[in-house]
Order: structure tokens, then C-alpha cells, then sequence
């Protein structure tokens, strides 16, 4: 990283506040503690074109400082980014988002790396990383949501017709602004995935003196892993996510997942985010297996797929019998990662049994 570069990073660093995670995006509007982060203004509407241009501006000469000078314009982005969906400006702006969040991480790094950055710098480093991470997250939310809107070519009759074959159409159609949404949320997914990385290696550590207190902030951390985590579920959401070309954007999400699992006690909650997608999402069958495979066998984290297992076995049969496509795709689920992982699923088989007896077959396979 060059001496400029340095500088930029840890100028940024020096500023001294908390953002918190807000709950909605009108807590970022009241101040809550004397040093917490508020969002002083928000652009009107006629201001935000004007805004934009100054953003794109400031994204080629500021790099990383924009997130942290610009935040109000920022916020006012996504406040008013229905009337600007269409704006070629704003698809722009979000692409030179994700690029400059990915170059501010990989800055931070090495920044926080040197032995002579002081804890009090450290501390404001995890503000920044918290900052860029809602953003993202928004814009993430933001057009997921209109990704995942059907035309109204989709929709007859209130019904929607050859989902499958429509995502293809679309998939082959470059947008009105010439956006690659499939490939931008892949770049900001992995940006996502580096900042979990980094704040939990080198800003989560109070034994050292550097980083998160977690005696004080408990709270907030949690809140910025469910930000995090709730990013990535909604992504899987979208039936795209099967496509052969969303791969690296599924394994993302897969260690995105898993990382939280195995450093931040995540297992139990990701089991039954886990379950509760396959009972709403029957396209999430595989990709979801896949994940599975990859929190074990990568991470190491064994204890998502023990807990789904046990979780499986707590149901209740009358529940399994009035939701048979749950129980179908759970089923299908269990199977593949059975076929990915039998050694470490096998400890657990016997929490299933109760459901082979009542003949509610969740898993066919360990019947032969």
C-alpha cells in the first residue's frame, strides 16, 4: 500500500464517535449517547441529483473518505432511492460503492496491522467498518427487492408463470443502465465477507487492548453480525441465487455464514434460519446443502448441521403433516448433505428416529 494511501486510512481512523447500529433507519436521525454517531441532514429531493454527480466525483479523488464525509448524502440516497431507481447516476454510484469498500478494506487491513496503531484508533476503525457494512446492506435490500419484482409479463391472473424461464430471459438482458447486478452483489457480498474477516481478527480482541469492549458494546455486536448475516439470507432468497454463474456469490455467502458460526456463536441461529428458508424456498434445497458442506468441511463448524438435525427431531409430527412441501424440501436437504458429510451426520441420526416411527420419512436414504 503506498504512503498516500497510509495516510488516507489512518486520517480517516482518527475520527472519534460510535455509530450504532440502528434498529431503523430513523434512529441514525436522534442522537442517543453523547458521542454517537447522527445524521445531521438529508437531501431533499431536488438536492440528490446534484449530490450524486458530486459523489461520483469524490469516489475517483477520495477513495474510502467518502463513506465517512459523505455519509449524510449517503443516507439520503437510500432514503429517496425509489424515486431514483432508474437513474443511471445512482446504478453508477452503487457500483463505485462496492469497489471502494473492497479498497478500503484491504487498506484497513494492513493499516491495522502496524503495531503502533493506538486501541482509541483501532476502536474508531471498527466505526468505519460498522458504516460501510450498513450501506451495503441497504443497497443490498434495496435492489434485491427490485430484482426479485415480477414484470407484469410474469404475473396472470395474480399467478406467476415460468419463473425459471423468465430469470433466464432476464438474466441475458442488460439493464436500462448497463449493471451487472448478478456480478455487483458478488463484488459486494466478498467486500462484506473481508469486513467480517477483518473486524473479527483485528477489531474483536479486548485481551490485547485493541479493538470492540465487548462488556460494553454486547449489544451492538450482535446487532452488526444480524446486519450482516440477514444480508446474506436475503440474497439466497432470491431464486437467481441457483444460477451456475451465482456460485462464487453462494460460496460468499456459504463462509459469510460460517465465519459468524464459528467465531460469534452463530451455529444455533443459522440452523434455524437454515430450516426456516427451506420451508419457504424450495430452490434453496441444494445451494443450502452446499452450504452446509462448506461451514463443516472448510470451517470446521460441525455443529450447524448437528443442530438442524436436533431441531428436525423437536418437530412435531402434526406440525410436518399440515406442511408437506416443508417437509419435502427438508427431506430432499437432509439427503444431499448426507451424501456430502455421512461421518459427521451419523453421531446425530438417532434424534430422527421418532419420525422414521411415526413413518414421516424425512430421510429414505438411512432406511437402506
Amino acid at each position: 500500500m503506498t504512503a498516500t494511501a497510509k495516510t488516507e486510512v489512518k486520517r480517516i481512523l482518527k475520527m472519534s464517535f460510535e455509530f450504532v447500529i440502528p434498529s431503523s433507519r430513523d434512529d441514525l436521525l436522534n442522537r442517543t449517547g453523547i458521542d454517537h454517531f447522527v445524521v445531521s441532514e438529508i437531501a431533499t429531493l431536488r438536492e440528490i441529483p446534484g449530490a450524486l454527480q458530486e459523489l461520483k466525483t469524490a469516489f475517483r479523488s477520495q477513495a474510502a473518505n467518502v463513506f465517512l464525509h459523505k455519509f449524510d448524502t449517503l443516507f439520503s440516497v437510500i432514503c429517496t432511492v425509489d424515486d431514483y431507481l432508474n437513474d443511471d447516476q445512482l446504478f453508477i454510484f452503487i457500483k463505485n460503492d462496492f469497489v471502494v469498500a473492497q479498497s478500503f478494506v484491504n487498506n484497513l487491513a494492513t493499516t491495522l496491522d502496524e503495531t503502533s496503531i493506538e486501541p482509541e484508533v483501532r476502536k474508531d476503525g471498527s466505526n468505519m467498518v460498522k458504516m460501510i457494512c450498513y450501506l451495503l446492506s441497504q443497497f443490498f435490500e434495496i435492489f434485491e427487492a427490485e430484482d426479485t419484482q415480477p414484470s407484469a409479463s410474469q404475473v396472470v391472473g395474480g399467478k406467476v408463470i415460468d419463473i425459471l424461464n423468465c430469470l433466464e430471459e432476464e438474466a441475458k438482458k442488460p439493464s436500462d443502465s448497463g449493471i451487472d447486478w448478478d456480478r455487483e452483489k458478488e463484488c459486494g457480498i466478498k467486500a462484506l465477507l473481508h469486513l467480517v474477516t477483518l473486524i473479527s481478527t483485528d477489531l474483536g480482541s479486548t485481551n490485547s487492548g485493541r479493538g470492540i469492549c465487548y462488556t460494553t458494546y454486547n449489544y451492538q455486536i450482535f446487532k452488526f453480525f444480524s446486519l450482516v448475516t440477514n444480508c446474506g439470507y436475503r440474497l439466497l432468497e432470491n431464486l437467481s441465487i441457483t444460477r451456475v454463474t451465482s456460485k462464487e456469490t453462494r460460496d460468499a455467502i456459504s463462509h459469510l455464514i460460517g465465519v459468524m458460526a464459528k467465531r460469534y456463536n452463530h451455529g444455533l441461529s443459522a440452523s434455524l434460519k437454515i430450516l426456516q428458508l427451506l420451508q419457504h424456498f424450495e430452490h434453496l434445497v441444494s445451494p443450502l446443502a452446499h452450504t452446509v458442506e462448506i461451514i463443516t468441511n472448510e470451517l470446521g463448524v460441525k455443529s450447524v448441521i448437528q443442530e438442524i438435525m436436533r431441531e428436525v427431531g423437536r418437530f412435531d409430527p402434526k406440525d410436518i403433516a399440515r406442511d408437506p412441501s416443508g417437509t419435502r424440501c427438508i427431506s430432499a436437504f437432509l439427503v444431499e448433505v448426507a451424501e456430502k458429510i455421512p461421518l459427521v451426520m451419523l453421531p446425530s441420526i438417532s434424534v430422527l428416529m421418532c419420525h422414521l416411527d411415526e413413518e414421516v420419512c424425512f430421510i429414505l436414504i438411512f432406511s437402506n
